[in-house]
Parts: C-alpha cells; sequence; structure tokens
C-alpha cells in the first residue's frame, strides 16, 4: 500500500505541473464524488438535493488536474439538484455562479448527474479518495447508510482520502469501526453549523431532523467551526472536511494536495 500511495503521489505530481504546462495530464487517480437522491425533505413539503456548487466547483478543479471523477448516489439514475443552489436563482447565495452554469451546460458533466451509478455497485477499491457533496439531501439518505459505511471505510483502510463538504459530512456519521465504534469518534471535522442554518433561504433549519454539528458532537467528533459562512476547511490527516458552499475551492485544493502527499512511513 505504501508503493501505490507513493506511485500515486508522483503521479499527481507530474499531472499538476503537466496541466500547469499545458501538457497533457498524466495522473490516474480516480475519484467518487458521492450526492443525495434524496429530492424532497420527510414532510414532502420542501424541494431539496445536492448543492450544485459543492459538485461543480471541485469536479473541475479535479478533473482538469487530470483525475478520473465518477458520481455515485444511493439509489443511481438521476440525482436531484436543489432548485435554491441554481445560479439563475436569483436568491440563491450562487446566483451568477460561473463553474455551475458551465457543469449545466456541458452535456457530458449533466450526464454524469442524470446517470450516478448506484452505491452498492460502487468497488471501492478503484479509487483513492470519496468526497461527499451536501446539500440537505445528505441529511437524509448519506447518513446511516450501509453502501456509503462500506465504501468510506475501504478507501480510508486502504490508504485513501475521505473528503466531505457542508452538509456532506452527514455520510461521516454512519462509518463505523470494525468494532462498531463510530468513526468519527476523536476525529476533528468541520461542516454546516447550526448557526448557518437560520440564514438559508426560507430557514430551513426548523426542518431538520437533527442539526449537523450537534449530530457530530453526538458521535464523539471534534467539530470545529467559523463564523457563517466563512471559509474554511479542516484538514487531519486523510479526512478533508469544509464548513460551506465557500469553501468548495480551498477544499478541493485541500484534496489535491493530500493526493499529492507521500504515503505517511508505516511500522513493520
Amino acid at each position: 500500500m505504501r508503493l501505490f500511495r507513493t506511485l500515486l503521489s508522483a503521479s499527481l505530481l507530474i499531472a499538476l505541473a503537466g496541466a500547469a504546462n499545458g501538457a497533457e495530464p498524466a495522473n490516474r487517480a480516480r475519484v467518487l464524488m458521492v450526492v443525495t437522491s434524496a429530492d424532497r425533505f420527510p414532510d414532502n413539503q420542501q424541494p431539496t438535493g445536492l448543492w450544485l456548487s459543492e459538485l461543480a466547483h471541485p469536479y473541475y478543479k479535479f478533473t482538469e488536474s487530470g483525475i478520473t471523477v465518477d458520481i455515485a448516489s444511493p439509489k443511481g439514475g438521476e440525482a436531484p439538484i436543489d432548485p435554491r443552489s441554481l445560479p439563475s436563482n436569483p436568491r440563491s447565495p450562487d446566483s451568477g455562479d460561473v463553474l455551475g452554469r458551465r457543469f449545466l451546460s456541458r452535456s457530458q458533466d449533466v450526464a454524469k448527474l442524470k446517470q450516478t451509478k448506484k452505491l452498492e455497485e460502487i468497488d471501492p477499491s478503484a479509487y483513492t479518495a470519496v468526497v461527499f457533496v451536501g446539500g440537505h439531501g445528505a441529511l437524509f439518505d448519506l447518513a446511516d447508510n450501509a453502501e456509503v459505511d462500506r465504501i468510506g471505510r475501504a478507501i480510508y483502510d486502504a490508504g485513501g482520502v475521505i473528503a466531505a463538504i457542508c452538509h456532506g459530512p452527514a455520510a461521516l456519521l454512519g462509518i463505523k469501526e470494525a468494532d462498531g465504534t463510530p468513526w468519527v469518534q476523536g476525529k476533528t471535522v468541520t461542516g454546516f453549523s447550526k448557526e448557518e442554518e437560520p440564514l438559508t433561504e426560507g430557514n430551513l433549519g426548523v426542518k431538520l431532523p437533527y442539526y449537523l454539528d450537534e449530530a457530530l458532537a453526538k458521535k464523539g467528533a471534534l467539530y470545529v467551526k467559523r463564523a457563517p459562512w466563512s471559509k474554511h476547511v479542516v484538514t487531519s490527516g486523510r479526512i478533508i472536511t469544509a464548513q460551506n458552499p465557500n469553501s468548495s475551492d480551498a477544499f478541493a485544493d485541500a484534496l489535491l494536495r493530500a493526493l499529492a502527499e507521500p504515503a505517511p512511513a508505516q511500522a513493520n
């Protein structure tokens, strides 16, 4: 595994340098981006889904660095986009977002979102990192999901990276160690804060079954945050989390750095 990680790190560094010089990227890293299949709140009154900028910004950072990206969801097939995140929505905090517009305008990219892979069909050994994308929908079908547990733990145990943004860290709630201990226990993470929920369009926090920061803390995570909507990324070894959509670019950069780092020495 150490040799695998060393070779991966070298190939990623070469790819990043080549991309900067306009050369054809040589990297063969593969990232799995996991999005929600939930398109409504449990009361069926409020539409939800994935948050577009949290998908689009990292997606282009990865692909333009030569990394292959696959998109998966619990149900597979077409994944819903939260209408509040659409760049065409004048009330959206991402109104006019260039990369969101780019994603929606490129048929090959939209096709990946309309034909997401089903989680139960994913072979985690094919990936060097998994990214759990946010949007309120993640609270409903990525938390306590057996397939998320299987995939996330396998990638991490094989030396890969687990990353999650905004509400995406809900996926960490159901990942367990072999003895059943919450995987997130004792690990430093961030995610969308309770203080940020009232600032969302429609104050959807009042409809949530739980607040993400409180749920992470109950699992034993060392949850940290900054002021609402501040750019905030936490890197803790091979675990990368980000607080909100404003952190999307810094989040993706942190993952690229993590993939480029040599594997830590292991005791014999």
